[in-house]
């Protein structure tokens, strides 16, 4: 079984596309999404209107419930938040339903799970830093299969927790052959608002059978120009605006 795993979409179509071409183009035809498909960028209906298009089931993101309920922690930047205030209001009854329906955690075999940030408290949207060993030994608590796959920080990476000794372990390479008798935390990255040096769209491939699972990243180029041009044309945060020229 192969699959592609793509995350934090943040309302950017054009890299959503691009991606979506380039997975395709591997003749990939099952792809998960593991929340935030809106927030930041300005094609919020659009992106859900894709995923749905293109049969693309996903899990809910911070960023998801937020834009839906128009509710907010009192730690949100204002970047965010003025994004998120625009999302709900531009978004329809229907879209933000949709949003609301998405469940937390995805199964997709005994092998695979999905959610947006942990296993842990899944509501509250921790986020799992390589250099934060107890919130991520939370997480392991709550994962029983031997993959597990999440977003939220928008940094691509692998956690893998040795299952004699119990340590972690951050994998950072762009291809990598994992033994299924391990656990691991699979971050595919950002799609669309990258957190990194490298301003390219990211996602991850996961070829499974019995015993090994084949991971690999991928960067792909996007149509940033576009993106820049529709975010300015709509007002978006000046913050918004910077990170994307």
């Amino acid at each position: 079984m192969k699959v592609a795993i793509i995350s934090d979409i943040h309302a950017n179509l054009e890299a959503l596309t691009a991606v979506t071409e380039n997975i395709h183009a591997q003749n990939i035809s099952s792809i998960y999404a593991l929340g935030d498909i809106v927030g930041y960028g300005i094609d919020p209906y659009n992106c859900i209107a894709y995923l749905k298009q293109h049969n693309i089931s996903s899990v809910q993101g911070n960023h998801d419930y937020m834009a839906a309920t128009n509710k907010y922690p009192s730690t949100i930047s204002s970047m965010a938040k003025n994004s998120l205030e625009w999302t709900h209001k531009s978004l329809s009854k229907k879209s933000k339903q949709r949003l609301l329906n998405l469940p937390l955690v995805h199964k997709v075999t005994d092998q695979l799970v999905l959610t947006h940030a942990s296993l842990y408290e899944p509501e509250k949207w921790h986020y799992l830093n390589g250099d934060d060993e107890k919130t991520i030994h939370n997480h392991f608590t709550g994962q029983m299969s031997s993959l597990c796959c999440v977003g939220h920080t928008h940094i691509p990476k692998i956690i893998k927790k040795n299952s004699q000794n119990q340590r972690i372990h951050n994998l950072t390479q762009e291809s990598n052959k994992l033994e299924l008798n391990q656990q691991y935390i699979i971050n595919p990255g950002s799609v669309g608002f990258s957190r990194d040096l490298d301003y390219r769209a990211s996602y991850a491939t996961i070829e499974l059978d019995d015993k090994y699972a084949q991971v690999n990243f991928h960067r792909i180029d996007y149509d940033r120009s576009t993106t820049l041009k529709k975010l300015k044309k709509n007002n978006a945060d000046p913050k918004i605006i910077k990170h994307f020229s």
